[in-house]
């Protein structure tokens, strides 16, 4: 599998810029190497790379209102001028963007799925933007060619399941990546959902997830639970894993601090209450990847969402 003109594009540099401040490699703009995967090997002395997945078809088929595919540049131009507060700042890569064109959303979850596992083969931590929450299903698939062996722990931060069934007439949709997971690997299914709507999910859903062993933490459980409470529950999960992958989609948070998604959420998380949770995540160094998915621009008032999905990818990359 081949990148091209029509499938691939690297990061124009612009995007990447910010305040010049008086020292040197203070913000994110300034870490960021810019490389074009058609003409460029991927350098393993890097540590953490950015590639984005601009597709609409997943949630297109899943009956969502679409502009995700416009999402990775937007969460780099607002992580752009964040403040660096790492003690030994690293480079980062930017890979640039796989391009879904219609109809070929399966095709570019593979090629996906073979960038992914030649940066984790490389020691190399992915930080994927989307797109729609099917970037889950290619990320995993990454991750599965590199530790087929590994307990792994998928944390999903969503206010949906994504458990929707495939048929002969369902294809791959934005809500159907977990199942598709599940079926990959049932002996080794270890799902765990954050800030779970009741009114966005079926009760053929909730079943699914039971019959699955789906782990469950509401919303409204977020928010009246004790932080205590809440890192016992998942410390639960996490001891009982190898590695973790984190994925984010934007419409788990309440819609006043993320309007740009395709179901906004007007009971959704707060960010600080998410941000609380990841950084707990990440504290037990199992977390390989990252993704966030789910941001549609046009949708975006004030950059609201793109400025909560740069914070979140600021935390990865602290972290790392």
């Amino acid at each position: 599998m081949r990148l091209d003109s029509s499938s691939y594009e690297a990061t124009n540099a612009l995007i990447w810029s910010g305040r010049l401040d008086s020292q040197k490699s203070e913000r994110y703009f300034q870490l960021i190497k810019i490389i074009d995967l058609t003409k460029e090997q991927i350098n393993p002395k890097y540590k953490l790379a950015i590639l984005g997945f601009c597709s609409d078809d997943g949630i297109k088929r899943n009956q969502g209102r679409i502009g995700a595919s416009k999402g990775p540049n937007a969460i780099r131009r607002s992580l752009a001028n964040l403040c660096i507060q790492k003690n030994k700042p690293q480079y980062i890569l930017d890979l640039g963007n796989i391009i879904c064109k219609k109809w070929e959303l399966e095709y570019m979850q593979k090629i996906l799925s073979n960038i992914v596992a030649k940066l984790l083969k490389k020691g190399i931590k992915p930080l994927l933007f989307g797109g729609g929450h099917e970037i889950a299903w290619g990320h995993y698939q990454g991750i599965k060619i590199v530790y087929p062996q590994k307990k792994l722990g998928i944390i999903n931060f969503d206010s949906h399941f994504d458990l929707r069934i495939l048929s002969e007439s369902v294809w791959s949709t934005s809500g159907t990546a977990f199942y598709q997971i599940f079926k990959d690997n049932e002996l080794n299914f270890n799902y765990q959902v954050i800030g779970l709507q009741p009114t966005s999910n079926t009760k053929t859903l909730f079943s699914t997830a039971k019959k699955l062993g789906v782990r469950i933490l509401l919303a409204e459980h977020v928010y009246s639970k004790t932080k205590n409470k809440l890192t016992k529950y998942l410390d639960y999960f996490i001891k009982n894993i190898d590695i973790i992958y984190v994925t984010f989609c934007l419409d788990v948070f309440g819609s006043a601090f993320a309007p740009g998604v395709s179901a906004p959420q007007p009971f959704g998380l707060l960010p600080n209450q998410a941000m609380f949770l990841l950084r707990h995540i990440l504290k037990s160094k199992k977390v390989i990847c990252m993704d966030i998915a789910e941001l549609s621009p046009k949708f975006d008032e004030n950059k609201k969402t793109a400025n909560l999905a740069a914070h979140l990818a600021w935390e990865f990359l602290e972290h790392n």
